[in-house]
């Protein structure tokens, strides 16, 4: 058990040497990778896991588009999104999508 761990834990380290080299010129990037170390500073598979899905919560955030909505309306969701959850985009993700749910029932 322990050399999985370990095993799992070097791996993970090593993926998350790939991010620091890939990322650091990328504003996103840098914000999740010091979030993944910041709230994992011992767990290098959780950092992994918080980056993962970070960055795919800020591609499908800032990629959002709905049809059924004008999209300045998408825009000002998404820009008061932004600034209440600042570094969270998984938390970005969901608020836009719970508030274009109720928009989308309130005026459909």
């Amino acid at each position: 058990m322990q050399a999985h761990v370990i095993a799992e834990q070097v791996e993970s380290y090593r993926t998350m040497i790939g991010y620091l080299d890939s990322l650091s010129s990328n504003e996103v990037g840098k914000i999740v990778v010091e979030k993944a170390q910041q709230e994992w500073p011992d767990d290098y598979s959780m950092q992994v896991h918080v980056v993962d899905n970070q960055l795919k919560a800020a591609t499908e955030f800032f990629g959002y588009r709905n049809s059924k909505l004008p999209s300045e309306v998408v825009e000002e969701i998404r820009e008061r999104a932004f600034s209440e959850w600042q570094g969270d985009y998984e938390m970005m993700l969901h608020e836009l999508q719970e508030q274009i749910e109720a928009w989308l029932q309130i005026n459909a």
